[in-house]
């Protein structure tokens, strides 16, 4: 209970830009077990109802696509803090 996806601004919060090279740029030491790079949806949409934004953890892109792609998901829990 209480569990939602993230707006993309929170998920791209959780990335350090100075990590390039381990395959993930989450940075070193988080709390993340288990996480395989690769890409998270987001719960922004930017208006457009059919698409949502999404994060490559690897590389940090951020994109937009269709929602019927099939991507992971990483909950966060909480209040929905919108995109700020």
């Amino acid at each position: 209970r209480g569990w939602r996806l993230p707006s993309i601004v929170e998920l791209t919060s959780l990335l350090d830009p100075s990590v390039q090279d381990s395959g993930s740029m989450l940075p070193s030491g988080h709390p993340f077990l288990n996480n395989p790079s690769g890409f998270y949806w987001s719960a922004s949409t930017d208006g457009e109802p059919s698409k949502a934004w999404h994060l490559h953890v690897s590389n940090g892109y951020v994109h937009m696509t269709g929602k019927v792609s099939t991507f992971k998901a990483w909950c966060v829990r909480g209040a929905s803090t919108g995109d700020q």
